[in-house]
């Protein structure tokens, strides 16, 4: 595959197709230790504003933290009953069975190497992240694997960008969503999804001191995580 070196790549990789849009793979990674409402309420938004071919959940693998974590197989099960077995939804573990450190292109290429590239794939980031992107290995290269949709972490965020980023951002910036569906792979949308204010951290410490989680975690998770005392030392 020869990568499109080009700032006009809306128009040197537009998908030739007659008729409605082609639909989209997304892909959504993180350690969902646990899953909770706020990676719901994305997840809900952008299954209802775009055509979705496959919605892919990516679990990471993680690091010992400071306060108890789930094993693969709990977190696992958490998304599987958060997201009641809806067809759209797939569960892909590439990232947790490869005992290696995962690199986000590694990761994307694989994708391609199983999709192609006419198949137009999105990943999904949030504001903080695309804040510190040119930290990640070969980062210049993920808009020629996927296209980013780029989603809010709260109403009053400022994340500052370094001049760098920001010039890569404003070439490879579209306004139109559905450009998403235009072209394979080098476009950023920034979503304009609701935020909920929660992190999983909270959780895990909430749920170690026996505290309430009712408002931060689907009712099939919380039940779960208690009947399981995962987070509990």
């Amino acid at each position: 595959m020869m990568y499109v070196r080009n700032n006009n790549l809306l128009e040197r990789l537009r998908i030739e197709k007659k008729g409605p849009f082609p639909r989209t793979r997304l892909l959504y990674g993180g350690t969902f230790d646990p899953i909770h409402l706020g990676h719901i309420s994305i997840i809900q938004h952008l299954s209802r504003i775009l055509r979705l071919e496959r919605f892919i959940i990516l679990p990471n693998r993680i690091l010992p933290k400071s306060f108890p974590t789930a094993n693969v197989q709990h977190r696992l099960k958490m998304i599987q009953l958060a997201l009641k077995n809806n067809p759209l939804f797939q569960i892909d573990l590439r990232e947790i069975q490869n005992k290696k450190f995962s690199y986000t292109i590694d990761t994307l290429r694989s994708f391609r190497s199983q999709i192609g590239w006419k198949m137009p794939l999105g990943f999904i980031i949030g504001e903080d992240i695309l804040s510190s992107i040119h930290t990640w290995f070969k980062w210049r290269e993920i808009l020629q694997l996927c296209n980013l949709l780029v989603c809010k972490r709260g109403k009053n965020a400022n994340y500052r960008i370094d001049p760098v980023v920001k010039d890569w951002i404003n070439r490879h910036r579209t306004k139109n969503k559905n450009n998403i569906f235009l072209v394979p792979y080098g476009t950023i949308y920034f979503v304009n999804n609701p935020f909920i204010q929660i992190s999983s951290t909270e959780i895990r410490r909430r749920s170690m001191n026996n505290q309430d989680c009712k408002d931060l975690l689907p009712d099939r998770v919380l039940r779960y995580i208690n009947k399981n005392k995962i987070y509990q030392k």
